[in-house]
């Protein structure tokens, strides 16, 4: 049976063209798109961004996106990555030298001596809590009916400082404010920054000022930031994955899980805002 590797690259060379020219036209490395071709699933990045080199290859090629996705579901994508990773050897205790051995005791001989040290060092400057006489307690006003009416109750007493000073955090404390006059400014900044923080693994090809772009893989935890003059574009491989702030304003999701969206900033802000 034909795999999808094989179908890509017959495909290919039905259009006419190679790899060098799929590459620069997707921003896909050569040895990814060489690895897809054939079939060496164990040399590329996770499935989600798999899906979104084989959708862009399919257009570049000229053929049916649908088809190309639907044998990509039946690829063995993960079987083959499980294959390449059982062919790495862990090396056994027994192939410690004893140099190697002697070194490691010596390590954690340090390791325990420095633990010891900075551990005595700080109990010896914690500093000494003494009580305040009851006296003092005794000397200080309570706190007021008339100065707390105004504002929500507290769970414990506090001292009172001067009036004039508690009406005045009363009343910034109670001032409502609107989300958009927070918000709104941080849009028309120059110049802005993007960040991008990933909640799943997440491709992204990023352009900053018509300047050379960049291919990002982002995991989860992880984040990527960008400052631009007058435009930044994006193509995000997975738009559910990834969470965008705009001058440090959270944007809504850009798509779905495992969407392949385009976006240029500032525009795509003010939409995304929008749709929160």
């Amino acid at each position: 049976m034909e795999t999808l590797g094989q179908f890509l690259k017959e495909q290919r060379i039905k259009s006419n063209k190679s790899l060098d020219e799929i590459a620069q036209t997707t921003k896909i490395r050569k040895g990814l798109l060489d690895a897809l071709e054939q079939d060496k699933y164990d040399l590329l990045p996770p499935r989600s961004y798999v899906r979104g080199m084989v959708k862009l290859y399919a257009q570049e090629v000229g053929i049916d996106v649908n088809e190309v996705l639907d044998r990509f579901e039946t690829a063995p994508i993960e079987k083959s990555k499980k294959e390449g990773s059982a062919k790495i050897k862990i090396g056994t205790p027994s192939s410690f030298s004893g140099g190697y051995l002697l070194l490691l005791i010596i390590i954690g001989i340090g390791f325990l001596v420095y633990f010891i040290y900075t551990r005595t060092d700080v109990e010896e400057t914690a500093p000494l809590l003494i009580p305040a006489p009851q006296e003092m307690i005794k000397k200080q006003p309570s706190p007021t009916t008339a100065i707390v009416t105004s504002a929500p109750v507290t769970s414990a007493p506090v001292n009172s400082p001067p009036p004039g000073f508690i009406a005045s955090v009363v009343t910034e404390a109670i001032t409502p404010t609107s989300t958009t006059s927070l918000e709104m400014p941080a849009l028309t900044t120059r110049p802005f920054t993007m960040r991008f923080e990933a909640q799943a693994n997440t491709w992204m090809r990023i352009q900053a000022d018509g300047k050379k772009s960049a291919n990002i893989i982002l995991r989860p935890g992880e984040s990527y930031q960008l400052t631009a003059d007058n435009t930044i574009i994006v193509r995000l491989g997975n738009a559910g994955g990834v969470s965008i702030f705009f001058n440090d304003v959270p944007l809504a999701k850009a798509g779905k899980s495992g969407e392949v969206v385009n976006l240029e900033f500032p525009a795509a802000a003010q939409n995304l805002l929008k749709a929160q």
